[in-house]
């Protein structure tokens, strides 16, 4: 199951971006954003690209990073989401 909402602010506070920044820089509403954030709205994958491109993020790794399924190689995937997330 994938976790936007989650990843979206993991990332923009790493970035240190405020929610009116990833908006002017992504072209999507503040409000909209927040209600992403806020698991109230799940993007499209057209608003997704442009909220990836907004965060300067590829689309791929900000799968990885929301991809919160635990499976068999759950220690590997959390030890590759911190080294992606310390890259940042």
């Amino acid at each position: 199951m994938l976790n936007i909402g989650d990843t979206l602010r993991s990332i923009r506070e790493k970035k240190n971006f405020t929610l009116l920044e990833v908006a002017d820089r992504s072209g999507i509403s503040k409000s909209y954003l927040s209600k992403i954030e806020n698991r109230m709205q799940s993007p499209s994958i057209e608003y997704l690209e442009k909220i990836c491109l907004g965060l300067n993020i590829p689309v791929s790794i900000f799968m990885i990073l929301a991809d919160d399924t635990i499976g068999d190689f759950s220690d590997l995937t959390d030890s590759i989401k911190s080294l992606i997330y310390e890259s940042l």
